[in-house]
Formats: C-alpha cells, sequence, structure tokens
C-alpha cells in the first residue's frame, strides 16, 4: 500500500509540474513580430491586386519579409495552405541585395538602413507591389504602408498619394482602419 501511495504522490507531481508547463506555454506573451505579421497577413483582405499582376490563376501569391526572419517564419505558419482568390500564399525570406520582383507584399524591417530601403523602394517602383514597413519616415520615402505602435496598439498609416499612382484597388474599410489617412479624419 506504502508503495501504491508513493506511486501515486509522484504521478500526481510529475502531473502539476506538465499541466504548469502547459499553462505557461499557453499564455506565453504575444511577440511584436507575430502580431505585425497577422496585420501583413490580413491586409491581402482589403486589396487587390490587378490580374496582370499574375501570370495564371495558379500563380503563387508571394509575400517577401526582408529583414525579419522570425517575422517570415510565423508568416509562413500563418499562410501554410491557403489562398487568395486562387492562388496560394507563399513567404520569402529576401536579404536586402535580392532583386524583389514578382512579390506582391514586401515588408522591409525597421532594422534596416533607410539608405537600402530607399534603393529596395526605387527597385519597386511602378510595379504592383504593395510595401509595407514598420521604420520610421517609411511613408515619407515613398513606402505605401507603415506599422506604429500607438498606445501598445499596433496602427497602419497610409501614403494615398503613392498607393492612387499603382492599379492597386483599396477597400474603403483599410482606408478607415488608417488613423493617419486623410480619407479617414474628414
Amino acid at each position: 500500500m506504502k508503495k501504491l501511495k508513493k506511486i501515486f504522490v509522484l504521478l500526481l507531481t510529475a502531473l502539476v509540474y506538465v499541466n504548469t508547463g502547459l499553462l505557461q506555454a499557453q499564455t506565453a506573451p504575444v511577440k511584436d513580430y507575430q502580431i505585425k505579421a497577422a496585420f501583413l497577413y490580413n491586409l491581402s483582405q482589403f486589396i487587390s491586386w490587378p490580374s496582370s499582376s499574375f501570370v495564371s490563376e495558379a500563380e503563387p501569391f508571394i509575400i517577401a519579409v526582408c529583414g525579419n526572419n522570425n517575422m517570415a517564419n510565423y508568416l509562413q505558419h500563418l499562410a501554410g495552405g491557403e489562398m487568395i482568390d486562387k492562388h496560394p500564399i507563399i513567404v520569402k525570406i529576401f536579404s536586402t541585395k535580392s532583386p524583389l520582383t514578382d512579390c506582391h507584399i514586401i515588408f522591409m524591417d525597421e532594422t534596416i538602413e533607410k539608405k537600402t530601403i530607399n534603393e529596395m523602394l526605387t527597385g519597386v517602383q511602378g510595379k504592383n507591389s504593395l510595401t509595407v514597413s514598420d521604420a520610421s519616415a517609411f511613408l515619407e520615402q515613398g513606402g505605401m504602408i507603415s506599422f506604429y505602435n500607438d498606445q501598445s496598439r499596433l496602427r497602419i498609416s497610409l501614403n494615398l498619394t503613392v498607393l492612387k499612382n499603382t492599379q492597386l484597388s483599396l477597400s474603403s474599410k483599410l482606408i478607415k482602419l488608417s488613423k493617419n489617412s486623410p480619407v479617414a479624419n474628414e
């Protein structure tokens, strides 16, 4: 009987340790890059790309991430097996020196130097690639969507001037979500 009681106590103790570990894993704080990845992924629901952006109906929808591999990996997890219209989503990690051809959304991390961001924006100018960043002054550099923190909440700003010079169609819902958009403030 004593032996059975010891085994029971050991099993109960082990169960408590396992449950405590699981509870801590379930309540781990959400990382900043995870929130940005979710925002980036959801942007595709509020923007339409012209059919000329795709060679065929089966061509993948490419999201490029430059400068933040954690975000790219998490975005791959979110987008795995998902489609935008009939296009499978593919997340690619690009270096700042890689040509960003055939990308539909390009995220440039705030850790990238301002000069390099300028070069990257110049490289995709005139293409229907949505450019997004969390770098300060990104919109002033000619970027399209900027992520910023406002009272511990992630927000977006739009550069409507640059966006109007593309063939991308923005949902009015996205414009209204943009706190700093001139349209949203009317």
